[in-house]
């Protein structure tokens, strides 16, 4: 498969996943209905995750669908290929003197739940699909993930 799909800056982890074309024909009730689904996954394993106050993008596409004080789940696609990304969230200029030790806590816990979030989706929608290259012109090639 060949794509290239909006990715946040700076992920910790980025899932991949390709839907079919009978997903994608269905629309934007599929589209819906399947993030609510990553995100339900999503909050079952990591509870501190919430859906964020207000609709909100980092970028142009990437939505933001959950989110706690150190991480953001976002999802996006082009085509079919779904990217749902696990990102550090902005770090807030009140933390003062706190703020390395905030900066720390927040480094520590996305490198623990990485495994886990990449785990969890692999789990609930099977195995994603495995960036092998990039081509010139910026599109993505990947394999299904064994």
């Amino acid at each position: 498969m060949s794509r290239s799909v909006a990715l946040p800056s700076n992920p910790s982890s980025v899932w991949y996943y390709g839907l079919t074309e009978d997903d994608y024909e269905d629309g934007s009730e599929f589209w819906g209905e399947f993030t609510t689904e990553i995100a339900s996954a999503l909050q079952h394993r990591f509870p501190s995750f919430a859906p964020p106050s207000k609709r909100t993008y980092m970028g142009d596409e990437c939505r933001v669908i959950l989110e706690n004080e150190y991480g953001r789940v976002t999802v996006s696609d082009y085509l079919g290929c779904v990217a749902v990304c696990l990102v550090e969230t902005e770090c807030p200029t009140n933390y003062g003197a706190e703020f390395s030790r905030v900066m720390g806590l927040r480094e520590r816990w996305l490198n623990r739940v990485s495994a886990a979030f990449m785990a969890t989706l692999d789990r609930t929608f099977g195995k994603g699909l495995t960036p092998v290259g990039c081509m010139s012109n910026g599109g993505m090639l990947y394999r299904r993930t064994a």
